[in-house]
């Protein structure tokens, strides 16, 4: 597996408005090989200096690598497991670190491992705690019961939210948001429906964070279902259920305080649809949206710690069989809020028959 670091060619983006034209640079990246070894997470530090990058091993022996994006080298600074967390799955030689992300001041890295959030120094990655979050495992039958879909780092504050599905019963879900200091729980929401996956971001200022559960809210798919939960973290309130139309929506990133944007799953049936659309949280309308056609935006949504960039997925996939294949990975950057298209990537790395689209 590699990690692509990604740089854009200063050419300026010519043409303008919110449609998907040819225009703009393409993008030059450069990759870190480990060999033997696979990324399961990977964060930038807040003022760009740094990368840290989780991997684990055959054995599934976790390990935090630091590369220095200045010098381009790795640090000689790199941490070992000194406690065993419990695993979700019996009898495994060790639990992976997945979901790794600096905290908002860059001091610490938070990671999800086994049953706890860990938070380790960032600068010497020596373990300062970690909260035990009591989640049941799996039934005897090895079924899962208990799956932690996402985790997120609040961007002002030293807080944590984790969307975990088939919790506390099999058949519903839970958003819980810890503080990373007392190590206690200082919100959770729990829901009704079946979380099979998902996905959550906070708002720029931390108040609020929206949940995407794939239609999976009211047990229904298609337009007239909302499938999009806006939380307000002072008042515990839903503040708004967002349907955002018949093409299930799979990721979604706060652009400012109040305006959301999101991206569909690829549907199998219709591949040249997707695109990103703008959402005004207080009143739950469509404010805009990128066309994807006939490129298909979809499976991930990000924007700039500084909130200038938009990135969007635009890898194209294929019906094989009754399932999908994917044809070539590739992504767009666009300027915010303009909508034009600064710079494409090439195909990212060579694909295997059915390679899943990559992780951002």
């Amino acid at each position: 597996m590699m990690a692509l670091l990604l740089g854009v060619n200063q050419k300026p983006a010519t043409g303008g408005g919110l449609v998907d034209e040819p225009q703009g640079a393409k993008v030059a990246c450069y990759p870190l090989a480990f060999t033997y070894t696979t990324i399961d997470s990977a964060s930038f530090s807040p003022d760009g200096r740094f990368l840290a990058v989780g991997s684990s091993d055959a054995e599934i022996r976790s390990k935090i690598s630091i590369w220095d994006l200045k010098a381009k080298k790795w640090t000689e600074k790199k941490s070992a497991d000194r406690k065993t967390f419990p695993s979700y799955i019996e009898n495994t030689q060790g639990v992976k670190a997945r979901f790794l992300n600096y905290t908002f001041d860059g001091r610490s890295l938070v990671l999800f491992q086994g049953g706890a959030l860990r938070i380790l120094d960032a600068a010497s990655l020596v373990e300062q705690s970690y909260i035990e979050l009591n989640l049941p495992l799996l039934y005897p039958d090895r079924h899962e019961r208990t799956t932690v879909w996402d985790m997120e780092v609040s961007p002002v504050e030293n807080k944590a939210a984790l969307l975990i599905g088939g919790s506390p019963t099999e058949t519903s879900g839970l958003l819980r948001v810890y503080d990373l200091v007392t190590k206690r729980m200082t919100f959770e929401w729990k829901f009704k429906d079946d979380v099979n996956a998902g996905s959550i971001s906070f708002s720029p200022d931390g108040k609020k964070i929206a949940v995407v559960a794939h239609e999976r809210f009211g047990n229904s798919r298609g337009k007239g279902n909302p499938d999009v939960a806006v939380l307000d973290l002072d008042s515990g309130n839903v503040k708004l259920w967002l349907d955002t139309g018949g093409d299930t929506t799979i990721h979604t990133v706060f652009s400012s305080d109040n305006e959301l944007v999101t991206v569909s799953l690829w549907n199998v049936w219709h591949l040249n649809r997707g695109a990103i659309k703008f959402w005004d949280v207080n009143t739950g309308k469509m404010i805009r949206q990128i066309s994807g056609a006939p490129f298909g935006i979809h499976a991930q949504v990000e924007i700039s710690r500084e909130g200038k960039i938009l990135f969007g997925y635009t890898g194209k996939q294929k019906n094989v069989y009754h399932a999908t294949a994917t044809v070539n990975q590739r992504f767009r950057l666009w300027e915010l809020p303009s909508g034009k298209m600064l710079a494409e990537s090439s195909d990212i790395l060579p694909l295997s028959a059915m390679s899943d689209p990559p992780e951002f």
